[in-house]
């Protein structure tokens, strides 16, 4: 069985901040003590006066020396804004972790379908990097609102010839972006997804939508359905 790293506590620096679109930008933290994580899995960051945030990792270290996570701006967020514009490289936070269930399950070898809405893509794309590693066959969906927020195509473009990646734009098309809703994507493509380990990450009502349609639609295992709402 997988073995899941117990969670611990320390202070973290800002190694770099890297725009991603107009409201995500990635950050990438090295933790003063190495904190392993499974792909998947996410920490709490905290401020010295007391807020507190889960973001998950959107990179794959498995001895846990680096932390990349994916910030969206919310203009009243507790944290987001200092993330995504006050705080600079240098700077330090404290992190706690790890934590979440919804981790790649790699004692399977069934195919993985991962869909993402908006920064939920940050655990997906450590999960289909993950699985591509070890083989597995993977299908990545990536749903966003709008053309402005598209982002990632040379990560999703890096996996190409060893994953499918979708990028899905519900208003208007965006170079070779698929048009319309992340989980009508997914149902074009799969009749029947009972032989395949399904996991999302995205807002509340994304997810909420999404897991609807699958069980209301098509055969799938709610067992192998692993999810994370992103508030």
């Amino acid at each position: 069985a997988l073995s899941v790293p117990a969670p611990l506590s320390c202070k973290a620096e800002i190694a770099s901040i890297r725009t991603l679109c107009a409201n995500m930008v990635e950050l990438t933290l090295l933790p003063q003590a190495n904190m392993p994580f499974l792909a998947g899995q996410f920490v709490i960051v905290k401020t010295n006066d007391g807020v507190r945030r889960a973001y998950s990792m959107s990179n794959v270290d498995p001895d846990g020396g680096q932390l990349s996570i994916i910030v969206k701006h919310k203009h009243d967020g507790a944290l987001s804004p200092r993330l995504c514009g006050e705080l600079e490289p240098g700077d330090t936070l404290m992190v706690e972790g790890p934590y979440g269930t919804a981790y790649l399950r790699e004692d399977s070898d069934r195919p993985v379908i991962a869909v993402a809405g908006g920064s939920g893509l940050g655990p997906m794309w450590s999960i289909v990097q993950r699985a591509v590693a070890l083989g597995r066959e993977v299908h990545l969906y990536f749903g966003v609102n709008t053309t402005s927020e598209a982002c990632f195509a040379e990560e999703l473009a890096s996996i190409a010839s060893r994953a499918r990646a979708h990028l899905v734009v519900k208003d208007g098309s965006h170079g070779g972006a698929r048009v319309g809703l992340v989980g009508d994507a997914v149902l074009a493509d799969f009749s029947e997804m009972d032989q395949a380990d399904v996991y999302m990450a995205g807002p509340p009502g994304m997810i909420d939508a999404v897991m609807h349609q699958f069980l209301a639609e098509v055969k799938v295992d709610c067992d192998r359905i692993f999810f994370d709402r992103f508030c």
